[in-house]
């Protein structure tokens, strides 16, 4: 099933820390982490929220064509690309979303 504008789908990432050690726990004094979506935040979340050590951001898409999606940890960063197929016709477009005021400044390490 292709991915389409106003689905959502979920970016999943085992996070990893400098000395390679998986990120657990919600008392870990962790960062947050970012999603990016053709450069701009998209939302993000803190480690170690679900107990499982993996990093789950929902996402959907507001256009079609490619996407360039980046998740971003003060010292890493992973990149994937994804073609959005236009919605079926009669879907709402949904609302683009932002990390607003949240948003970190400057670049990722990577």
């Amino acid at each position: 099933m292709p991915v389409q504008v106003g689905g959502t789908y979920q970016v999943v990432d085992d996070l990893l820390n400098p000395s390679g050690e998986t990120i657990t726990g919600s008392s870990n004094p962790s960062p947050k982490v970012w999603l990016y979506d053709n450069g701009e935040c998209v939302t993000y979340n803190i480690p170690g929220n679900n107990g499982s050590g993996l990093m789950v951001l929902n996402w959907t898409p507001t256009t079609a064509g490619t996407h360039t999606l980046q998740v971003r940890q003060d010292w890493a960063a992973k990149t994937m690309t994804v073609t959005v197929a236009p919605a079926p016709p009669g879907t709402p477009t949904p609302a683009k979303t932002s990390c607003g005021t949240n948003a970190p400044t400057g670049s990722s390490g990577a």
